[in-house]
C-alpha cells in the first residue's frame, strides 16, 4: 500500500455546499485539490500502478461537528484526478481505479492510501 499526504489549499467541500456555490467557486477548489494532489504523488516519487482501491482521510478544523462522509466525494473526485494527472493511472474509470467512501478526521492534511485491488 502507498501512502502520502499532501495540505489541503480549502477545507474539504460538500455537495451540499456546492449547489448553493456558482459554477465558479467549485471549480477552483476542485482544481486546486486537484493540483495539490498531483504534486504530492510526483514529490512522493509515485509512479505508475495496477488497478487500484483509493481511500481518503480528509481533514477537518473541528471534529464535533457531525459529517455524512460520502457528501464530501467532490474533493475525493478532484484529488483522484490528481493522481491520473501524476501518471498513476490512464483514467479514473472503474477498470483502474476504485474509490472507498472518504474518513473524515480532525488533522490538518489530507493522507491518501491507494492499494493494489484485489
Amino acid at each position: 500500500m502507498i501512502t502520502f499526504e499532501f495540505f489541503p489549499p480549502y477545507e474539504p467541500w460538500s455537495l451540499n455546499m456546492e449547489r448553493t456555490k456558482h459554477w465558479s467557486w467549485r471549480a477552483k477548489r476542485a482544481r486546486d485539490y486537484r493540483f495539490a494532489a498531483m504534486v504530492a504523488a510526483r514529490n512522493a516519487g509515485i509512479g505508475p500502478q495496477p488497478a487500484s482501491t483509493v481511500r481518503v482521510e480528509l481533514p477537518f478544523d473541528k471534529s464535533s461537528s457531525r459529517r455524512d462522509p460520502s457528501n464530501y466525494l467532490p474533493a475525493v473526485k478532484a484529488i483522484v484526478d490528481g493522481l491520473v494527472d501524476a501518471g498513476l493511472w490512464t483514467d479514473d474509470t472503474a477498470e483502474f481505479v476504485s474509490v472507498e467512501e472518504p474518513v473524515l478526521v480532525k488533522a490538518s492534511h489530507v493522507v491518501v492510501y491507494v492499494a493494489p485491488r484485489k
